[in-house]
């Protein structure tokens, strides 16, 4: 036998769950701001630091406390994230820099590139306030690979750095 409808006859209607993406803006308690697109996940908990309640009071509260926290908002999508002076605009995966975008310090250097796990990595450019500037590989955070740096003279050196240096490089004047 199939189950009878709550009240009179009446099917109750269940509110649609709450959006699992989306765009907006956030505020930081530290006065940073985020506006973009970002996810909604279910938070992880920490067994391990997790302390039991020694009454039943206690309990219900963590239960109650717990189900608060049971969603984490994170940014995901494409964003603009600021702190004083210190920029962000491009791709987050899971609240890290990740795809493409730009970085620029409270001093005026700046990364334009590729990022891959809130690490410059692939293709990018730095460029320093003096008129110094690299174009070319980037990994884990080191100039790595084929690339072009320009002195504040405007001297350019090209070839293989390797894990920040560049040995062997050619001056092109």
């Amino acid at each position: 036998m199939p189950p009878k409808p709550a009240g009179k006859g009446k099917v109750e209607d269940t509110p649609p769950p709450p959006p699992q993406t989306g765009s907006g803006k956030f505020y930081f308690k530290n006065g940073a701001t985020y506006e973009g697109e970002w996810m909604k996940v279910p938070s992880v908990k920490d067994e391990a630091a997790e302390v039991k309640p020694a009454d039943a009071k206690a309990a219900a509260a963590a239960a109650a406390s717990d189900q608060l926290d049971a969603v984490q908002i994170m940014r995901h999508g494409k964003g603009l994230y600021m702190d004083g002076k210190y920029k962000y605009s491009g791709e987050w995966n899971k609240d890290r820099m990740h795809g493409t975008g730009k970085f620029i310090y409270a001093t005026g250097t700046a990364y334009d590139g590729q990022w891959d796990n809130n690490e410059y990595h692939g293709t990018g450019s730095f460029s320093w306030p003096d008129g110094r500037h690299y174009e070319g590989l980037w990994e884990h955070n080191r100039m790595h690979g084929q690339g072009v740096y320009t002195d504040a003279e405007g001297h350019q050196w090209s070839g293989q750095f390797f894990n920040g240096s560049g040995p062997g490089l050619t001056c092109l004047l």
